[in-house]
């Protein structure tokens, strides 16, 4: 039996990588949804302007691959997997919107939600009660800031961690306070299954025969 969640990492940035991930039977796939002109895309770099130029603070990167869209990959995964959105925008505004987009399509109980902007966070929390929201971290000085944060003000369900950041002590710590954990970036079978072995409810990888041998 599968004792863990297993997601695709990024599968819903694109067609043809969703369209693997739902052949290899996931329970999940993640997209990172960023409002673009209106419409959330699945991308995970910003965009200048219009043009097809991609990339962060220290980085650009040209490309003319098709994008892929919340809307067209929530209709594509209807009845066959459910996803995790990891949001990409920080304003309240956007992240409206993308509930929005959630609740007409009547997915918000199935879906789960991830973003390193806490406050946005809260804010889906409070809006959705049923929504399953992650905070995510991936530095130690995140983590401890977590802890100084955790319970002045409100009650925190779920976090996203970097599998790295992850050891039995620390899953220990967020399981007795009622927390559930997903961890990223995984990409060894056996560390998977250490991870499932000690609480962790969610793997996320990219590596979809890992995720396979999870469910078997």
């Amino acid at each position: 039996m599968t004792l863990a969640v297993p997601i695709a990492h990024r599968a819903g940035n694109s067609y043809e990588a969703l369209e693997r991930a739902l052949t290899a039977g996931v329970d999940a796939v993640e997209i990172d949804a960023r409002l673009d002109h209106g419409r959330f895309a699945g991308r995970h770099d910003g965009r200048l302007f219009f043009l097809p130029i991609y990339g962060g603070r220290w980085y650009l990167r040209f490309s003319l691959a098709r994008v892929t869209t919340l809307d067209e990959v929530l209709r594509r995964v209807a009845g066959k997997a459910s996803l995790l959105v990891d949001v990409k925008n920080t304003s309240a505004g956007a992240l409206r919107l993308l509930l929005e987009v959630l609740r007409a399509h009547g997915v918000v109980a199935e879906t789960r939600m991830s973003s390193p902007h806490w406050d946005l966070m809260r804010i889906a929390q409070e809006s959705d009660p049923e929504l399953r929201v992650y905070y995510s971290m991936g530095k130690p000085e995140e983590l401890r800031r977590f802890w100084q944060l955790q319970g002045k003000t409100h009650e925190v369900k779920g976090v996203s961690i970097k599998e790295s950041l992850l050891d039995k002590a620390l899953v220990d710590e967020f399981l007795a306070e009622g927390i559930e954990i997903a961890a990223y970036n995984v990409y060894d079978l056996r560390r998977a299954r250490e991870l499932v072995a000690w609480g962790v409810a969610v793997i996320i990888s990219g590596n979809l025969t890992l995720l396979r041998a999870l469910k078997e």
